[in-house]
């Protein structure tokens, strides 16, 4: 349940100023079960993604249930009628061909066709004028005040920041974040990373792993008028873990976007932050620019998700222990005293994350 709770909150959003109106969506039992859109096509080439769900229950957090749809017909259409499908992959994914990007002065939708013979469309969405600000990740090491069992302790991280080179207009960013890193199974056979590189019939003490972030919204409105030049602001923190046994990758992929875009993004953070929860405020309006087109549509149908066109760049960073001027030791992986299946500690390969690539890493990760 949890991959579905973190999931949902890029779905659900505010009502927000755009040519859309709010939507108050309202679950009952027996019901039709409304759909949620969510992706971006960007002009950086590569594959892109749509997910597509169907929100079965609606209550207070922990009641927050997503069906993930597989058999859709999802696509992308420019204002000259191309066509780009999208394939299903999984929880609920559908994924393009490597080779996809928006280019300038196109707009583009989204299309997303049910099994019942339901349309959805979003708005016709265009990539922004050549808005070219390469990503420049940094790391340092850091530390914070957490409260653990009602006493004040410092925690030690690594601060990651974005440079923000400034320009005569203002700037929408969003940064797409995702980790990586190596775990080790403890109790597996005495291989190193280099000599098991090929080794699949036994068990595996090293994977690389792709971790699942939590639904965390990173932005930031840089305001024109300002000195020119450049100024470093913190993405994201990232408390000292396991994770950096081996080695740490923190991969953000910049977006800048237009105001309603951002402005869209900033209430799903808003919502997010909640100290009550995702349902506080009632009754729950949903909006975007996503649509019902089909002909049994009508005004009662809700705008659910988002559909947008963005200009990006991606960066990496590799961080060791080393990197950070720092020594830890983490406890090993301790077998359960009575257990009947396989272990991850046994073999690395049964670690559940967001994706597992054993011992065949992304091509950008050389080992």
């Amino acid at each position: 349940m949890k991959a579905v709770k973190i999931a949902f909150l890029g779905f659900v959003t505010l009502s927000v100023s755009t040519c859309v109106e709010p939507y108050d969506y309202i679950y009952e039992d027996g019901s039709n079960p409304e759909i949620v859109i969510d992706g971006y096509l960007s002009d950086e080439e590569g594959i892109h993604e749509i997910r597509v769900a169907r929100v079965t229950k609606l209550a207070d957090f922990n009641g927050v249930e997503l069906d993930f749809v597989d058999n859709a017909s999802v696509s992308v259409i420019d204002d000259d009628g191309n066509k780009t499908e999208f394939t299903y992959r999984d929880n609920g994914i559908y994924a393009s061909a490597p080779n996809v990007r928006a280019l300038p002065g196109k707009s583009y939708k989204v299309r997303v066709t049910l099994n019942d013979d339901r349309v959805y469309e979003s708005l016709y969405e265009q990539l922004p004028e050549d808005q070219s600000n390469p990503i420049g990740l940094s790391y340092k090491l850091d530390s914070r005040d957490i409260i653990v069992n009602g006493t004040l302790q410092e925690e030690q991280g690594v601060t990651v920041e974005a440079e923000i080179i400034k320009e005569d207009n203002n700037r929408f960013y969003r940064w797409d974040i995702n980790h990586y890193f190596i775990i080790e199974a403890d109790e597996a056979p005495e291989f190193t990373l280099q000599n098991q590189r090929h080794e699949q019939d036994t068990a595996l003490r090293f994977c690389f792993i792709k971790d699942f972030v939590t639904q965390e919204v990173y932005l930031h409105e840089d305001i024109s008028g300002v000195a020119s030049g450049s100024y470093q602001q913190e993405i994201e923190y990232v408390r000292i873990s396991p994770k950096f046994e081996y080695v740490f990758v923190v991969e953000a992929k910049q977006l800048i976007m237009p105001r309603h875009a951002y402005n869209y993004w900033k209430e799903i953070k808003s919502l997010a932050q909640n100290s009550g929860g995702l349902f506080d405020s009632s009754p729950y309006s949903v909006s975007g620019n996503i649509e019902r087109v089909d002909a049994a549509a009508d005004e009662e149908n809700g705008q659910l998700g988002f559909f947008g066109v963005y200009n990006a760049s991606l960066d990496r960073k590799f961080i060791t222990q080393s990197s950070l001027g720092i020594y830890e030791e983490f406890a090993p992986c301790q077998l359960p005293i009575e257990y009947t299946t396989p272990h991850p500690c046994e073999d690395c390969r049964l670690y559940e994350f967001l994706e597992n690539y054993e011992n065949n890493p992304p091509s950008w990760w050389v080992y």
